[in-house]
């Protein structure tokens, strides 16, 4: 999953190049690795004169463009609990008008850990980025989905409570409305990818505007 979200940040040459220090440290809701990582429950690891200090990366996120690094302080890990990812088929899905160098104008992640009889769902985390001034994650999508059963029911009353959750802005490249849409939309396709198809869990999913219909279909057609 993590793969998958920095493998569509900006260009070909940044995603050679870069460093998800970068990715992180520049404190945009837009970061492409910023949601997956709060799916994951990361933590920041923070390195200066005084030591080195670890914190969630929820916290590490201050407000829109800020987060907490002093000035003598570099990004020298992320981590990423075991709990956070062992038996979990995660997903990510990007709303872009392309597929480099573009801005998301809403980011999806989702990862979840079904039981072992493959019948219920043990843990799920989904996180959004730009769905509001920081990534964030939706604590009352992931209250219904957890010890629920997949089902097409599910994936619709999953996506219903992301709105509770998120808090987007209206913009020039999208109003709220279209964001909140859009959020319900991805949620409902991302948790069903998750739970019902794992191989379609797997594979790395772009969505132009042009595709949303057809992943529509797709989650009715494997639910």
């Amino acid at each position: 999953m993590l793969g998958e979200a920095v493998d569509q940040v900006g260009s070909p040459q940044i995603r050679n190049i870069g460093t998800i220090g970068g990715n992180t440290c520049n404190g945009v809701t837009s970061a492409d690795s910023s949601s997956t990582l709060h799916a994951y429950e990361a933590i920041v690891e923070l390195t200066g004169k005084d030591g080195v200090r670890r914190l969630p990366i929820h916290d590490f996120y201050i407000k829109a463009g800020q987060v907490d690094i002093k000035p003598d302080e570099i990004q020298t890990a992320i981590l990423i609990p075991k709990a956070s990812y062992a038996n979990t088929f995660g997903h990510y899905i990007k709303y872009g008008m392309r597929n480099a160098m573009e801005i998301a104008t809403l980011g999806c992640s989702v990862n979840v850990r079904l039981s072992a009889d493959q019948k219920t769902v043990e843990r799920c985390r989904i996180a959004y980025g730009v769905a509001g001034p920081v990534p964030m994650r939706c604590p009352s999508a992931e209250a219904a989905a957890n010890g629920a059963q997949p089902s097409r029911e599910l994936a619709e009353r999953f996506s219903r409570a992301i709105i509770d959750d998120i808090n987007p802005r209206d913009s020039w490249r999208a109003s709220k409305a279209f964001r909140q849409h859009i959020a319900e939309l991805q949620g409902a396709v991302v948790i069903n990818s998750c739970e019902l198809n794992k191989s379609f869990a797997t594979e790395r999913v772009v969505i132009p505007p042009t595709e949303l219909d057809r992943l529509v279909a797709l989650m009715e057609t494997n639910s």
